[in-house]
């Protein structure tokens, strides 16, 4: 597995009030292929939804603050796991998307 070029992005995105609605944006190159992961949470309803590569691939309607979602590209498990109500984080075959950027930016990933 070869990845590169991290970004993360994480902002409040409410309609009206910004802070009811969270925006996460994960960006990275997979062996040579940009890829880009989304995720929407509503702070006030609870609904989530998922976008891999522009394609939603989740639209949870439950209210519930225990999402957790695993997709496979290139033979790797992605997973984006809700940590806290309002926290999600990236993991790529068990690894946290923030210690792939700190390696990458410290020469580390192979």
């Amino acid at each position: 597995m070869r990845i590169e070029k991290l970004f993360f992005e994480e902002k409040e995105v409410g309609k009206t009030i910004s802070a009811t609605k969270k925006y996460y944006k994960w960006e990275f190159i997979l062996n040579g292929k940009p890829h880009k992961v989304e995720m929407y949470h509503s702070r006030m309803s609870k609904k989530k939804k998922m976008c891999v590569d522009d394609k939603v691939v989740v639209e949870d309607q439950e209210y519930k603050n225990n999402f957790e979602y695993s997709f496979i590209l290139s033979g790797n498990r992605f997973t984006v796991i809700q940590l806290k109500s309002d926290k999600f984080d990236l993991r790529v075959n068990g690894i946290t998307f923030a210690m792939l950027m700190v390696e990458e930016k410290n020469g580390n990933l192979n």
